[in-house]
């Protein structure tokens, strides 16, 4: 049931993302064409792609975990002897998870207080922009737990013998 659930939630958010991204990237084409046709842009175009990409960049990273496409410091994980490695896994995600509560908690409370400040150009409260790192901290959270659980119960992930994406060519 957890594995559904975890597959259901990040190709809800796969899908989202690349709707954002293809979004941004009609604006952004919109925004281009305007500027060589009449000499100015639509002002919410600026914006609205900014605020997609902060979208996609925190959204986005939610997903990363299940891929494997953050950036890690393996030299000392790697010269731990095996009884350790996963002593030391469950140290570093407990200690991402509370620094993403941390994320979660900060971010909801700066959106709250700026829900009364707008954007310039879509007049939108900025306290919903905002709303989009607790998000992302959330869906974070869940997927550094079920990587855990692929690690130590279902046994997917070897610790001992992970390959580096970079190292396949």
């Amino acid at each position: 049931m957890w594995k559904s659930i975890v597959k259901t939630i990040n190709r809800s958010t796969e899908a989202v993302t690349i709707l954002a991204l293809a979004i941004m990237v009609i604006i952004v084409f919109i925004q281009v064409i305007s500027r060589a046709l009449i000499g100015s842009s639509f002002s919410w175009t600026d914006e609205l792609a900014r605020f997609l990409m902060f979208f996609i960049i925190f959204v986005g990273a939610g997903i990363g975990f299940q891929h494997g496409s953050h950036i890690t410091i393996e030299i000392l994980f790697d010269r731990l002897p095996r009884k350790y490695k996963k002593l030391a896994q469950s140290l570093i995600t407990i200690l991402s998870i509370v620094f993403l509560i941390v994320l979660s908690v900060q971010g909801f409370k700066t959106s709250l207080g700026s829900m009364s400040q707008t954007s310039p150009a879509l007049n939108l409260p900025m306290g919903y922009v905002y709303l989009i790192m607790p998000l992302a901290a959330f869906l974070m959270i869940i997927n550094l737990i079920d990587l855990n659980i692929k690690a130590f119960v279902d046994k997917e992930i070897s610790l001992e013998n992970e390959k580096n994406p970079l190292e396949e060519n």
